[in-house]
């Protein structure tokens, strides 16, 4: 059956199932089948995975973007995955495995393997010739000798070439649980000329672990699909065995095979095969947990060693840290603009002692003003020295392009060069104030839309387009902005935040949503931006108050006060 691997995001680890049919992946539930992300960044319908003849095809409706391979797909058009293709969504990332057809559930009791035995099979052992339970004792006295198996595993493979003379070769191999791959710990050939260019089946390899069943396979079977290298290799017959922990999760395999057509393993020998397996991975596995063990001796005893240096590391992070956070909370306002007949309110709080949040107010000619909040992906340092390139090449930009999106377009190829698509890339709303014409022209770069309270309604809206929230920045050159525009009446105020502000997280690990800030905003109806600015703060600390807060939290309110 096709399926996709979660390699990183919120749902790494996961296997995901193809079906037949149309697949959504995005972080709305009501339109996506897969909820990949509840980050705005990732549109409500991202992506879509559906069948097509005899393959699979990938198609991006994602404001931004998905990737093929490191490669940007166009948008609405479909493209054919093959396996192992690398698929990544903003910071989610999937491995495509098994797409190259459409699988028919209804024929699974059909197998393509002459012997199939489980975990659970019986394998009688008991009908295994003297010779041959002589030299499995020989082999488990090997393996019960050491933990350092590094000098006994290549004694094993030559006694199991010993204990088959049908076998030509011997392949103990391991998968790596981090990158998926297959690693022979030992190659062993009857002739041993150049072991090391030896290939095994890593398609019969793959099997034997997903299902964690032995296999058997000989001339005249049908292989499975994929496996080549059974054909080039000329491999007449073939065994292998899964190297099972005690949970009974394979972490390797052992295989055997001849090229000789004469020769052919048995079902016995398939079963005397699993039980040098048996005793394998128990050694295998005592010999890891000896590492583990001698690991962390170490580590505490280097913990030992060095607590006065890690208290003097620790002391002097922290004093560049108190520095890096003074040096930020230089680039943000130190006050509110003063403009006639409007009021600005501004709030802003880190997570750590440096952050990724950005507000600003920037004078403009004919007594303009803009007003700037941005989020930077991340937090620590990085976020911090990208937010400073943020501040510099905004001022630069809005101070020398009048036109608000053409400016917006230019601060999105300036910021290219030092961003990422995949976790390093800005969100931005500017807000251009004429306090003369009281008007508000807002240009969005995929940060949450501001909120627009208007007193004659006493009602709260978006003050955005709701076709397009634009591209955030950094992500591809040549991004395109839409302007919006709002005419602010007596009372009428802009509110613009930061996502710390929906992902407040409270105790019980519910976040404070769009709904809270509805919640707080209509419930009184303030009508001046420092009553709205305030009061939303102090619903936010609330509902965080005893939790760690894992966002930073700003908030910029202007507007004519009532």
């Amino acid at each position: 059956m096709p399926w996709l691997q979660v390699t990183k995001g919120r749902l790494q680890g996961h296997v995901i199932q193809l079906p037949r049919a149309e697949l959504v992946l995005g972080r709305d539930k009501d339109l996506a089948h897969i909820i990949i992300s509840n980050e705005e960044i990732v549109s409500r319908k991202h992506a879509v995975i559906f069948p097509k003849d005899d393959r699979y095809c990938l198609e991006d409706f994602g404001r931004n973007g998905t990737y093929v391979n490191g490669e940007k797909i166009p948008k609405r058009t479909p493209v054919l995955l093959k396996i192992n293709d690398k698929i990544t969504i903003c910071d989610n990332q999937f491995e495509a495995l098994y797409c190259d057809h459409v699988e028919d559930d209804s024929d699974s009791g059909t197998s393509t393997v002459e012997a199939l035995l489980s975990s659970n099979s019986d394998h009688r052992l008991e009908t295994q010739p003297a010779a041959k339970l002589a030299s499995l004792l020989s082999i488990t006295a090997k393996l019960s000798k050491t933990l350092q198996l590094e000098s006994q595993l290549p004694q094993v493979a030559e006694s199991l070439l010993n204990l088959f003379p049908q076998a030509d070769r011997c392949f103990l191999i391991q998968s790596d649980e981090e990158t998926n791959s297959l690693v022979p710990r030992v190659i062993r050939t009857r002739n041993k000329l150049d072991e090391s260019a030896e290939r095994f089946s890593t398609t019969i390899v793959r099997k034997c672990l997903t299902s964690a069943d032995s296999i058997l396979l000989s001339e005249g079977d049908p292989i499975p699909a994929g496996s080549d290298s059974v054909i080039t290799a000329n491999i007449r017959s073939v065994m292998c065995v899964p190297l099972c922990r005690a949970e009974g999760k394979p972490f390797g395999v052992i295989q055997l095979d001849t090229q000789d057509s004469a020769k052919r393993f048995t079902k016995e020998d398939l079963s005397l095969l699993w039980a040098v397996a048996q005793q394998a991975s128990i050694a295998m596995e005592n010999a890891r947990f000896h590492e583990l063990t001698l690991a962390q001796e170490r580590v505490k005893h280097d913990l030992v060693l060095s607590q006065e240096r890690v208290k003097h590391e620790q002391e002097r992070v922290k004093n560049e840290l108190d520095i890096a956070r003074q040096v930020q909370r230089n680039f943000l306002p130190k006050s509110v603009p003063a403009v006639p007949g409007y009021e600005f309110h501004a709030f802003y709080e880190a997570a750590r002692e440096v952050g990724g949040d950005y507000y600003d107010f920037i004078p403009l000619s004919e007594g303009r003003v803009a007003i700037l909040l941005g989020d930077v992906a991340g937090k620590g340092m990085p976020a911090a020295l990208l937010m400073a390139k943020l501040s510099s090449e905004a001022r630069s930009c809005l101070l020398t392009e009048r036109n608000l999106p053409k400016a917006m377009s230019r601060l999105n190829d300036f910021l290219h060069p030092s961003t990422s698509p995949m976790d390093r890339f800005i969100t931005l709303v500017v807000a251009v104030l004429n306090p003369v014409a009281h008007t508000v022209e807002i240009v969005n770069a995929g940060h949450p839309a501001p909120f627009w309270y208007r007193r004659r309604d006493g009602k709260f809206s978006k003050a955005s387009s709701p076709q397009d929230d634009g591209q955030s920045l950094g992500i591809s050159l040549g991004n395109q902005y839409k302007p919006f525009q709002v005419t602010l009446e007596t009372g009428d105020s802009l509110l613009m935040f930061s996502d710390g502000v929906t992902d407040a997280q409270s105790m019980a690990n519910k976040p404070f949503r769009m709904k809270g800030i509805h919640a707080i905003l209509e419930k009184d109806k303030p009508d001046n931006p420092c009553a709205i600015g305030s009061r939303l703060v102090e619903a936010v600390q609330n509902h965080a108050r005893g939790g760690p807060q894992y966002d930073d939290i700003t908030l910029v309110c202007f507007g004519r006060p009532g």
